[in-house]
C-alpha cells in the first residue's frame, strides 16, 4: 500500500509538473503576443461599494507595454491600481459607464475617444469585452486615420471655397460682358499637322 501510494504520488507530481510547464509556456506565448501588438490591452476586475450592489471602480490586473508607448505609463506600476485613478478622463466622457454595462450585462461595448498626451491629440477606438471575472479592454490607436480625415475635410472645405469664388468671378465677368456695348469673343487656334494655324474655334461670345 505504501509503495502504491508513493507511485500514485509520483505520477500525480509528474502530471502536475507537466501541466505547470505547459501553462508557463502558454503564458509566455500569450505575453509575447500581447507585447508585439500595436494595441493597448488591459484587463480589469470590478470594485464594488460597501453594499456590494454597485461598481465604483475597476482594479487593473494586467496592462501591456503599449500603455508605456502611448501614455507614458509603466505597466508594472499600473497593476493593482484603479482604472479611475490611472485614467480619470473615463468618468468624464461616459466610457466608465460603458465598462460597467459590459460587465453587468455581459455585452461588448465599442467607443471612440480623444485624449491629450503631452500636448498632442490622440484618438483611440476602444473595445470592452467581458472575460472571466472582469473585462478586457483593447484600444486601437486611430490617430493617423483621424488626422487624415481632418486633412481631407480641410482640403474639401478649401476646394468648395475656391469653387464658390470661381463661380462668383464667372458671374461677375458675365455681368460685365452683358453690360458693355462692344462685341467680345474668345478664340482658340486650330492647327494642322505642320503646326500651322488653319482656323479658330469660338470659345466665348457675349
Amino acid at each position: 500500500l505504501t509503495f502504491f501510494a508513493l507511485l500514485v504520488f509520483v505520477l500525480s507530481f509528474i502530471r502536475i509538473y507537466k501541466n505547470k510547464r505547459r501553462f508557463r509556456k502558454s503564458e509566455a506565448f500569450l505575453k509575447n503576443v500581447l507585447s508585439t501588438t500595436d494595441n493597448v490591452v488591459n484587463y480589469y476586475e470590478p470594485i464594488f461599494n460597501n453594499n456590494n450592489n454597485d461598481i465604483i471602480d475597476f482594479k487593473i490586473l494586467y496592462a501591456n507595454d503599449c500603455n508605456r508607448d502611448y501614455f507614458g505609463l509603466e505597466p508594472d506600476e499600473m497593476i493593482g491600481d484603479s482604472v479611475l485613478n490611472v485614467f480619470p478622463f473615463l468618468s468624464e466622457n461616459g466610457e466608465f459607464n460603458k465598462m460597467k454595462q459590459s460587465y453587468l450585462e455581459q455585452t461588448k461595448e465599442i467607443s471612440d475617444r480623444q485624449i491629450v498626451v503631452q500636448d498632442s491629440n490622440m484618438w483611440f477606438e476602444s473595445i470592452v469585452t467581458p472575460l472571466a471575472d472582469g473585462i478586457l479592454e483593447t484600444a486601437r490607436n486611430t490617430t493617423a486615420e483621424e488626422e487624415a480625415k481632418e486633412i481631407q475635410l480641410a482640403f474639401k472645405k478649401r476646394l468648395e471655397s475656391q469653387n464658390l469664388r470661381l463661380l462668383d468671378n464667372r458671374a461677375f465677368l458675365g455681368n460685365i460682358f452683358k453690360s458693355i456695348s462692344h462685341v467680345v469673343m474668345h478664340f482658340k487656334s486650330i492647327r494642322n499637322t505642320k503646326g500651322e494655324i488653319v482656323d479658330f474655334k469660338i470659345l466665348f461670345v457675349n
